[in-house]
Order: structure tokens, then sequence, then C-alpha cells
């Protein structure tokens, strides 16, 4: 209500964003990020949120030009900096680039596994195979229960002849990503694409044992 929203602080428009995201209301999150904005100009992680669920209202491009201009502007914002890096690599694009924004967030958060497993794809991506066993490996201690960096584990073993240990890492992130509620991988587009195309990986390595 508009009474609510007057007394609302920042962490109140940040956990209401994130909430409707987490739901994939993607239009509303941005909404809540847009009001906060108009209250807290500039507020770094504000800026953030409404870059970030971009990508869901209008386009990956937009989502990257407004996480650079953030960059730009905030050097040191850590989930910025891991986003606008991820993003990159998702879309093949400046990828040494996106590999420094990624560095720079696992120097100031070491025991992010999330960030680690961004470090590991973005070398992946650049065909350095053993960093990126170094850094996916990491990532996977960390957080053990994250498909997508099983799936980034598959990939990666595939990409270096190891069939038996991609297929088991597939498996992984097949049988985490089946416990997941349906509204839940509904609202998560990663977890969303990441299930299909395990899906495929699982049953192709199948049929070629």
């Amino acid at each position: 209500s508009d009474s609510f929203l007057a007394k609302a602080t920042e962490d109140d428009f940040k956990f209401l964003a994130a909430s409707h995201a987490k739901m994939g209301q993607f239009i509303k999150a941005q909404a809540y990020s847009e009001s906060g904005l108009q209250k807290f100009p500039g507020q770094v992680d504000l800026l953030y949120l409404k870059a970030a669920y971009m990508e869901h209202t209008i386009s990956r491009f937009a989502s990257i030009a407004a996480l650079e201009k953030i960059v730009a502007n905030h050097p040191d914002h850590v989930q910025t900096l891991n986003h606008l890096g991820y993003t990159l690599g998702e879309a093949n694009q400046k990828l040494d680039f996106a590999l420094s924004l990624i560095m720079k967030a696992t120097q100031k958060e070491p025991k992010n596994g999330y960030y680690l497993d961004s470090l590991g794809w973005l070398n992946f991506k650049l065909k350095r195979f053993s960093d990126a066993d170094k850094y996916l490996n990491q990532a996977l201690k960390l957080e053990p229960y994250e498909p997508v960096i099983h799936e980034h584990l598959g990939e990666l073993k595939l990409a270096t002849g190891e069939p038996d240990q991609a297929l088991r890492h597939f498996e992984n992130a097949m049988s985490l990503l089946e416990k997941v509620p349906q509204w839940r991988l509904n609202a998560d587009l990663e977890w969303n694409q990441s299930k299909t195309r395990v899906e495929k990986r699982v049953q192709q390595l199948r049929n070629q044992a």
C-alpha cells in the first residue's frame, strides 16, 4: 500500500523486489526496485536489482548495458561484477573482460561458491580447462547442492574426453533439479533452462554408453 511504501526503507524495497523475482514476477520486482530508487536515488543495490531484472523484462542486451553502467560508477559492487561477468559469458561476449570482472568478485569474496562457479565457467569458455576444473571443484565443495555447478562440471568433463565423469555430474544435476518444485523451476530461468539441457545430455550419454 502507499502508506507502507512511504515508510519503506532501502532494505524493504530490496526484499520486496527479490521476493517477487523469486516467484518469477519480474515486472513487479522491477517496479519495486524503481520505486525504491525514486525514494533512494543512486542506491547501488537497487540499481543492481533493476539492471538484473531487465534481462527478464526487456532483454539481455538492456541488462548488460545497465550493469556496465553500474560497474563504471561502482567498480567494487561485487554482485554486479559477478552478474555482468557471468551474463557476458553466457552471451559469449567480451570474455576476457568478463573474466577480469569475476576475478575481482572472487578476490573480494573468495569463499563464494557461486562466484567461483562463474570463474570456472568463464575459464571453460576460454578453453582453459585446468583452471576451469580447479575453480568448479572449489565451487562444488562450497555449494554441493547447486545443480548448475554439476552441469558446468559435466560440460567440462565432456570437453576433456571423460564421458563417464560427465554423465555422473549431469545425473547429479538432474536429480537435484527433479527435487525442485515446479513453481520454483518456472521462476528460476537458469534452473529451468539447465534442466532441459541436462536431460538432453543424460539421454545422449546413456545412448552412447
